[in-house]
């Protein structure tokens, strides 16, 4: 992706300024930024903001940063798929410079790594591996098969992430009530969430269940509006850790160089990019629940392919990671804990490479744990100190559960009257229960179901009771 793709997919400035920009740019060789700055409608204030944050572009192999082995090793990996290859597509394979890439091949054509072909259209020449060359990356393949875009190195990675803190994005009061505003949270909540947010500690959720912890959890995901660039992968003592996961991290710009929604591709002829070794996307939200292992919170080595993947907190960096249904995993709560008593404190995390070498890296996300087991039945003093943050989520009251009901009903559209919610408050506290945020969304579901079922239309009253019937798991809550 390229400094113009970037523009348009953060709203900074139309396609249609990016693409008149890249046209004089080609005509007068002049900055895009200085070009974008004489137009009108163009927010030069937050471009000239995003820039400075952009990983600059290496203009010398040894600007990589990295072992230049790994760089040429990689390089032979890549090229030993195809039976040709030019300067473009090593440039685009590797994320690097078209000028970075044609060093390497140099470098390799002086080697007799590769062989030159003539092409077939009159354009650049292609090259393939020589004799040599694929015997060295057999080579290199036997000591790792990872090939992609080249590593950052573990210094840049970590300078990286300091600069791009998720402690350092405020929330606002107004993007609080504007992302919670379908939940109908009290003022007092929506304070306690802010306020969590914005801190540089972990938080908890804890209550009883269906009353929308996970979401409410799922929603602080969303409070954060900055980007951040994710690395494809790094490198520590000459082994390659892979941090981009397209599960989890969600970029700006789409495999194919476009902006997400957009209609056509960018003009890609552009001078000015930043280093394409490190992706741009949404600071990431990583969520977890009974599934979580020990093995999930430390490097993953695999013995086959021989490079790593990094763990969830390091995927997580950057963004909020989300510990559901704790104490019901298969990690005792304390074990957990003590896993993190050092970066929950220090924000910094400890791994260990198989070699046993260990090397550390921030520990920069928002922690949040969801549970509807006590507090102080998952942990001692000494750890509940160290969550700082503790939001009770409880029962609705009334107003918020007839607000709740509304929403269903909007959402739904199955025709009822929403003073309907009065009668089903009664039947749920005549049987003894306790209202729920999720009750409303049960009982609508089981509406649809009765209705699907019979292929028509139903009493209003009968559908209700049967809804509350499964609900409350008591035929006599039904004439």
């Amino acid at each position: 992706m390229h400094i113009g793709q970037l523009v348009v997919a953060l709203g900074l400035a139309s396609r249609e300024h990016v693409d008149a920009a890249l046209n004089e740019q080609r005509k007068t060789g002049q900055r895009l930024r200085d070009i974008l700055a004489g137009m009108r409608g163009v927010e030069l204030e937050a471009l000239d903001r995003v820039l400075r944050t952009l990983p600059a572009a290496p203009k010398t192999l040894e600007e990589l940063n990295i072992n230049r082995g790994i760089a040429r090793d990689i390089f032979l990996k890549t090229a030993s798929f195809q039976t040709v290859y030019n300067t473009a597509t090593v440039a685009q394979e590797l994320r690097i410079s078209s000028r970075l890439a044609a060093k390497l091949i140099d470098e390799a054509r002086a080697a007799k790594l590769i062989e030159f072909r003539p092409s077939l259209t009159g354009g650049e020449p292609n090259f393939a591996l020589s004799a040599d060359g694929r015997a060295a990356a057999q080579v290199a393949f036997d000591q790792s098969s990872y090939v992609g875009p080249l590593p950052v190195s573990l210094d840049d990675y970590v300078r990286r992430v300091k600069l791009q803190s998720v402690h350092g994005e405020r929330i606002s009061p107004q993007v609080v009530e504007e992302v919670f505003a379908d939940l109908h949270l009290s003022q007092e909540r929506i304070r306690d969430i802010g306020a969590a947010a914005n801190s540089s500690k972990s938080a908890m959720l804890y209550g009883p269940p269906g009353n929308g912890k996970t979401s409410m959890a799922e929603r602080m995901g969303r409070l954060f509006r900055t980007f951040v660039f994710i690395p494809h992968c790094f490198e520590v003592a000459g082994n390659i850790v892979q941090v981009f996961d397209g599960s989890i991290h969600e970029p700006l710009v789409s495999e194919e160089g476009e902006p997400r929604g957009a209609a056509s591709a960018i003009n890609t002829i552009v001078a000015e990019e930043y280093d394409r070794r490190w992706v741009p996307c949404q600071r990431p939200f990583v969520f977890t629940g009974g599934e979580l292992t020990p093995e999930m919170l430390e490097l993953n080595f695999n013995p086959i392919s021989k490079y790593y993947e990094a763990p969830l907190q390091v995927k997580a960096n950057n963004g909020v990671f989300l510990i559901d249904d704790f104490g019901r995993q298969i990690i005792p709560p304390r074990v957990l804990l003590n896993r993190w008593i050092v970066p929950m404190d220090r924000r910094v995390d400890y791994l260990k490479l198989h070699t046993g070498r260990s090397f550390s890296l921030p520990f920069d996300a928002l922690l949040l744990f969801s549970t509807n087991i006590g507090p102080d039945e998952l942990m001692d003093p000494t750890f509940l100190r160290r969550i700082s943050h503790k939001i009770y989520v409880g029962a609705p009251t009334d107003e918020e559960f007839r607000a709740i009901f509304r929403d269903v009903l909007k959402r739904t559209a199955l025709g009822l009257d929403e003073r309907w919610a009065d009668y089903i408050i009664a039947r749920i506290r005549e049987h003894g229960g306790q209202l729920a945020a999720f009750q409303p969304y049960f009982i609508a579901d089981q509406v649809r179901d009765l209705r699907r079922f019979v292929g028509g239309e139903v009493d209003d009253r009968v559908a209700v009771d049967f809804g509350l019937k499964n609900l409350l798991a008591d035929a006599s809550t039904t004439d």
